[in-house]
């Protein structure tokens, strides 16, 4: 058995990390673990945004938001005895929304212990929050996200360090959308509150809506990401030196990417372009190196978790460091009427959309997919569709299942 710690940085696209051969060093402590541990140079998400890869990184199954969690990584290590706890301040993967699911500790930063009371209308509660947390910062000089992870930082050393074996989650928030990095002065700040207040008017960051923002503006927001990314590298770096004395496996991946205009859109709503759905993903401290080129699907992330420990695999996919026959990872999004299904190989990647032309790109030649190949490569496109529908076909199937084990359970007949 070997202790755990599973750290996601929200929002960080893999294009942006100077380990992936970004031209700023926004990752010098991940550059290093990563020349030292595995570095996976496609890790593709599972969905778009946060609750959707989560859904599916913990419990290694695809994930619809809203609907309950299967059997999760923090219950199969809790089976064989493993002390597990979560700290984050995300409201999308609060206990509001069944994420808690087996874990001893679970802290998210909204929930009030003390009356267990329910918070209603989280996404209107994350988009205010997120408001006045810019507010905050320009005014005030209060950065929120950085309190709220602080104020658990003692009990995240105290529990690694009283208990025999661990496993915990850590999800770091600063990444997100409005991007707050630290020291920067005033007329910066306020020239950030000017261009949040566009984007939230052009329809947020969830939504496919263009905001009109000029290229001087796009870079300023560039950089305060790429300053947010910087800072959760040196807070990952502060974490790894207060806890490696438990000697722990080190797990550092993003839940997905944000968008910066490349297709007319910000932020990060369930679309599957690269800079969405291509996260890092390194493992350190687990006696195994070297980097990992061909694309692999972060559903296989708690199937490698139970191996790294020492336990048996209690998931339908199979461990990233299992020797089996390949398969491209699979994309999905449902929407009232349908999925939007991507199929992602080392060269290509179609994505079926329910909402309008289908797309094919070849990410090798085009990596800012900018040319539709779709009605030019026939063979591939058929080849992907193949996969793609038999995907389709079995999510189908298990939708149906679990609507009528739903139905079944509100009529009290199971």
């Amino acid at each position: 058995m070997r202790n755990i710690v599973l750290i996601t940085w929200d929002s960080v696209r893999a294009d942006h990390c100077s380990c992936y051969g970004y031209r700023k060093k926004t990752t010098p402590f991940l550059d290093r673990i990563a020349r030292k541990g595995l570095r996976f140079e496609n890790a593709i998400v599972s969905g778009v945004p946060t609750p959707i890869s989560m859904g599916g990184i913990l419990t290694g199954r695809y994930f619809e938001f809203g609907q309950k969690l299967t059997t999760t990584i923090a219950e199969v290590l809790g089976y064989e005895g493993y002390k597990t706890a979560a700290f984050h301040t995300n409201p999308f993967v609060s206990r509001y929304y069944g994420f808690n699911k087996g874990f001893d500790v679970f802290r998210d930063g909204i929930y009030d212990q003390e009356n267990k009371s329910k918070i209603k209308n989280i996404g209107f509660i994350s988009k205010f929050k997120n408001c006045i947390n810019a507010i905050k910062y320009v005014f005030f000089d209060i950065d929120v996200a950085r309190v709220d992870f602080e104020k658990y930082y003692d009990e995240v050393i105290t529990l690694t360090h009283s208990s025999d074996y661990y496993f915990i989650w850590i999800l770091l928030i600063d990444t997100h959308f409005p991007y707050t990095p630290p020291k920067l002065n005033f007329i910066e700040k306020i020239k950030l509150l000017y261009i949040y207040n566009k984007i939230y008017k052009g329809g947020g960051i969830y939504t496919r809506i263009v905001a009109n923002i000029d290229s001087s503006n796009k870079r300023r927001l560039i950089d305060a990401y790429d300053g947010e990314i910087r800072y959760v590298d040196s807070l990952t770096e502060q974490l790894w030196n207060d806890l490696k004395d438990t000697d722990p496996i080190l797990i550092v991946h993003a839940d997905h990417g944000d968008a910066f205009g490349e297709h007319g859109f910000f932020g990060h709503p369930p679309e599957h372009y690269e800079y969405l759905i291509r996260v890092p993903l390194v493992i350190y401290n687990a006696d195994v190196k070297g980097v990992v080129k061909e694309p692999i699907s972060l559903l296989r992330l708690a199937p490698t978790i139970c191996e790294l420990a020492g336990v048996k695999n209690e998931f339908p996919q199979p461990s990233l460091l299992d020797d089996v026959e390949y398969t491209p990872p699979i994309v999905e999004n449902k929407f009232k009427e349908g999925f939007r299904i991507t199929v992602r190989d080392e060269e290509w990647k179609l994505i079926l959309n329910p909402d309008r032309e289908d797309e094919l790109y070849n990410i090798k030649r085009d990596p800012m997919e900018q040319n539709n190949l779709i009605e030019d490569e026939r063979d591939i496109v058929k080849d992907l569709r193949a996969l793609a529908e038999k995907h389709l076909k079995t999510r189908k199937i298990q939708t149906k299942i679990g609507d009528r084990i739903r139905a079944l359970k509100r009529f009290g007949k199971i």
